[in-house]
């Protein structure tokens, strides 16, 4: 574990991992509001408009009509609910991110039933043993503060998140109930302002439950199968007499630090492109139907449009001169030269540098180091099949 966490150090100390990881968070939350939650409106008002329209003519021609829920559907007035929610959250959010970095763990109301990796790197090792000293300690928090800082991020998207999601679900309430686009409109005494603050005062543990795992998908450190199973692994020890042991799960923790983001950005990947119905949540969405199915097609149309865009602008096809040489998704033209990764020394480290010829012609150079100790084999391996793919 005292091994790992000076690896944990190394792997998240730059400080350009503190800048991705946050930009990726707001990336999410803005397409998660601006982008997949319009586009599943649209796809309800299409569901709904075609809906209706057949049932008018079945009804016109005296054939059965069919009771439908039109309300269990996605309104565009969530984009406005998603929005108060996270300016109301500002304020808890940058509170949380100092708690957590502080505690060394994520305030309650942002917990869940799993504990998330960030959680997992600043709750062991160096000084955290009942009998470690002064020094231990000390040592300990300096080898944590980028995992602390990394979790502190974690809690403050966390926090947006979950109070973007109740409002949402507010608004969608409030317009399941009737309520329009009128501020001023009334039902059963109350306005539809009045409405949203009784229902989000009110304790909802369910929509709270709700609220948690939403947060966790858009932060990517929702749990699964494949998570839990590595996690229970990365606790396995094996005695061998009374002094020793064999610690299979620091070996695993050595090679596997991070499982739940990786699995958890390809399935999210996964479900906002063409490939969605590979995925066994679209298949429930279907089965659920309603705002769900919505969601899912809707997220499908609007990931495979942004990746379609994406491609077009990384390969020069937009109309937008400026935009001919950006290089969107790292497809740096037909120049593009990966040089092959080599040992730099000889326990097992490797490095793979990339060299992109910039617009001047005096090549940028990208460097990326994966250290990975005694693994120079198994790396060589990786890095060649990595390359290849490329």
């Amino acid at each position: 574990d005292r091994l790992n966490q000076i690896i944990y150090f190394n792997y998240l100390s730059n400080p350009s991992t503190y800048f991705i990881n946050a930009i990726g968070n707001l990336g999410t939350n803005v397409y998660e509001t601006l982008v997949a939650l319009p586009v599943g409106a649209t796809v309800s008002a299409v569901r709904k408009g075609k809906g209706k329209l057949a049932d008018a003519t079945r009804k016109a021609f005296g054939l059965e009509v069919k009771k439908r829920d039109y309300k269990d559907s996605i309104y565009f007035r969530e984009v406005l609910g998603r929005m108060s929610g996270t300016a109301q959250a500002t304020i808890p959010t940058v509170k949380n991110f100092f708690k957590s970095a502080y505690n060394f763990d994520l305030p309650p109301e942002l917990k869940r039933m799993t504990s998330s990796e960030y959680e997992e790197f600043v709750q062991t090792g160096i000084g955290k043993s009942e009998k470690s000293g002064l020094l231990a300690k000390a040592t300990g928090t300096i080898l944590r503060i980028p995992a602390t800082v990394l979790l502190g991020t974690d809690a403050f998207f966390k926090t947006l998140a979950k109070g973007a999601f109740v409002h949402q679900m507010a608004y969608r309430e409030a317009a399941k109930r009737g309520y329009g686009l009128n501020p001023n409109q009334v039902i059963k005494g109350k306005t539809q302002a009045q409405f949203i603050k009784e229902f989000l005062e009110k304790p909802r543990p369910v929509l709270e439950k709700a609220a948690l795992d939403d947060a966790a998908r858009v932060t990517f450190t929702k749990d699964g199968k494949i998570a839990r199973g590595v996690s229970k692994l990365k606790r396995v020890k094996i005695p061998i007499g009374d002094e020793f042991e064999i610690p299979i799960g620091s070996l695993v923790n050595m090679y596997l630090p991070f499982i739940r983001t990786p699995l958890n950005l390809l399935e999210y990947s996964i479900e906002n492109s063409l490939f969605a119905k590979m995925t066994p949540g679209y298949g429930r969405a279907m089965k659920k139907g309603g705002a769900a199915k919505d969601d899912a097609v809707g997220r499908m149309i609007a990931g495979s449009t942004i990746m379609t865009s994406a491609v077009l602008m990384a390969e020069g096809g937009t109309e937008i001169e400026a935009l001919d040489d950006v290089g969107v998704t790292g497809s740096f033209g037909a120049d593009f030269t990966p040089f092959f990764p080599r040992p730099v020394n000889n326990f097992g480290f490797l490095a793979i540098i990339f060299i992109a010829p910039s617009t001047n012609s005096s090549p940028d150079t990208i460097l990326r180091t994966f250290s990975i100790p005694f693994a120079n084999l198994l790396f060589k391996i990786l890095s060649t099949l990595l390359l290849n793919f490329k």
